[in-house]
């Protein structure tokens, strides 16, 4: 990001000191313009300065607000769709005109309170813009179907630049899916980990099928992915619409790995699903010997 801080002679020590003191620290280049002399014949390097990623603060000094250049800039700032700041060291009376664009900040301390705050919300916007700019480069639609879609397709770089949008990590596909849910079915440890870096709710529960990222780990035998669920504080018993449990489904598909990181992790044994049965049923029912051994071990202790 850069700043341009116009000032008039008057204005240049305050101008000074807003690059010395308010921008250290951050990440922000810097351009102070003198706007004394015949600053009209500048105009085109002027438009050039103002760049998408370019911001501007005017030093308002006496009655600069009526300055043509400050009318010049303002216009320019708002025909770009972008903010200009006017500083002055008491309240200052905006054109009302401008009153739309022009953001008025009055003495130090409103300055050392507000700029850097709008510089992280600039800063903001702008890798919000840049990520979209480059998902439509690749081709991809700027929506949420399309969010989804890169889930499942474990496109990862994707996924990443639509988090960077703006868009929301638990968003869901058109049948209710949560995207951890996706991303557990389609087996993706790295988009999983992103997602829940992230902040997403990993308990969740989808609509189609009704149960969490942790059963869609069981049906499909992930055990490395069912590790960072439950380190992210996956409910172990969560349960699917026919209620049953990833501790159920695994004793069912016979993946002793899973019983075991289910067990460790405290999974109730003897909770029934829509049928009645529990995983100890059922490992006793189908002949599990092993399974079996693993929830002896684990009742003992």
């Amino acid at each position: 990001m850069k700043l341009l801080v116009l000032h008039e002679a008057e204005g240049k020590e305050i101008a000074q000191g807003i690059v010395r003191n308010q921008l250290k620290g951050l990440k922000v280049s810097s351009r102070k313009i003198n706007m004394d002399g015949n600053w009209a014949a500048s105009g085109p390097a002027f438009d050039g300065a103002i760049t998408d990623n370019a911001r501007v603060i005017a030093v308002i000094t006496g009655q600069a607000c009526e300055s043509p250049w400050f009318a010049y800039f303002a216009g320019l700032c708002r025909g770009r769709g972008q903010e200009l700041i006017a500083y002055s060291g008491k309240k200052t009376a905006v054109p009302e005109i401008f009153t739309k664009t022009v953001i008025p900040l009055a003495g130090k301390r409103g300055l050392e309170k507000r700029l850097p705050e709008y510089i992280v919300e600039w800063a903001a916007g702008e890798k919000t813009d840049a990520a979209k700019r480059e998902l439509l480069d690749r081709g991809i639609p700027f929506n949420e179907a399309s969010f989804c879609n890169c889930v499942t397709t474990k496109d990862a770089g994707a996924v990443n630049l639509f988090l960077q949008a703006g868009f929301s990590v638990n968003t869901r596909d058109v049948l209710g899916v949560p995207l951890v849910c996706l991303a557990a079915r389609a087996g993706d440890k790295g988009l999983v980990k992103i997602l829940l870096q992230a902040g997403c709710d990993v308990n969740a529960l989808s609509a189609d099928r009704g149960g969490s990222a942790l059963v869609d780990c069981a049906l499909g035998k992930y055990c490395d992915i069912a590790k960072l669920l439950l380190k992210a504080g996956a409910d172990v018993n969560a349960k699917s619409k026919d209620g049953q449990s990833a501790l159920i489904i695994s004793v069912g598909l016979n993946d002793e790995p899973f019983v075991e990181l289910l067990l460790k992790a405290g999974a109730d044994t003897d909770e029934p699903d829509a049928l009645g049965a529990s995983a100890r049923k059922y490992a006793m029912l189908f002949n599990k010997p092993g399974i079996t051994e693993l929830l002896k071990k684990y009742d003992a202790k």
